[in-house]
């Protein structure tokens, strides 16, 4: 893609997702700009990229897509730099907490579309939850699906449904990769290599998944694993004597209460 990119923020998400546009051949390094607050570390981490340190005016008057990957308590400081953004440009929000009744009234004129991805991006595996109900235009829409595909699925949710589906997409990474973490130091206590034991956790989930998306239910799954008197329906009790199922929902509605 010719299109020059820019990344108002430059955090870990925005690496994140230029790693994987750098990964897939998406994009070019000399098309890509950043900019963020502490210019020092903006300079070392746009050096580690091949791309180049920018401003946000220079961002706005030169990139033709525009990342913003602020923080949400500095979007009152940036907005401003994107009023009267030409209209051939438009911007993507990474900004989690941020939807489009906010843009709509923060920045009426501007094309933009809130999209929250996970961090899976950066391995070219990823989610995006994007507003259903965003003002881009449809050429727009089209090249923001170029662009996305190759390192995420795009799933339209509509507003009442955007942070949720950025908890289960965002946030649960963090919990998947505690599991593999806690798997792994069993299969280690029993006498397996901890590096082979996260290989075959990674594949097991990789074919679940897998399993799920071809369209096995989950419980479906776990009902082919559970041999009348076998160990994984031992272990399966086990797990709800613990409540493991509850924990996994309070852990999302603890997110939920804070969004």
């Amino acid at each position: 893609m010719q299109k020059k990119i820019g990344f108002i923020g430059f955090g870990e998400i925005a690496q994140l997702i230029l790693e994987g546009l750098l990964k897939m051949e998406v994009v070019e390094k000399e098309n890509v700009y950043a900019s963020a607050v502490h210019k020092d570390k903006l300079l070392k981490n746009c050096e580690c990229y091949g791309i180049k340190a920018s401003t946000n005016e220079d961002i706005a008057k030169n990139a033709d897509i525009i990342f913003l990957a602020v923080k949400p308590h500095n979007f009152a400081e940036v907005k401003d730099v994107l009023k009267g953004l030409d209209k051939d440009k438009f911007v993507i929000s990474v900004i989690s907490t941020l939807r489009s009744p906010e843009f709509a009234r923060e920045l009426p004129e501007v094309n933009i579309i809130a999209a929250v991805p996970n961090v899976c991006v950066g391995s070219a595996k990823g989610v995006f939850v994007a507003d259903i109900t965003n003002n881009l235009k449809e050429e727009d829409l089209k090249t923001f699906n170029e662009l996305l595909t190759p390192i995420a699925k795009i799933y339209y949710l509509t507003p009442d449904t955007m942070s949720i589906g950025g908890t289960i997409a965002g946030c649960t990474p963090a919990y998947s990769a505690m599991y593999v973490e806690a798997l792994s130091e069993a299969a280690v206590k029993y006498g397996l290599n901890r590096q082979m034991a996260y290989e075959i956790i990674s594949q097991m989930l990789i074919g679940t998944a897998t399993m799920i998306q071809d369209g096995r239910h989950p419980a479906q799954i776990k009902d082919l694993v559970s041999s009348p008197k076998g160990s994984t329906i031992k272990g399966i009790i086990k797990l709800e004597e613990n409540g493991f199922r509850n924990k996994i929902i309070e852990a999302i509605e603890e997110v939920q209460s804070e969004r």
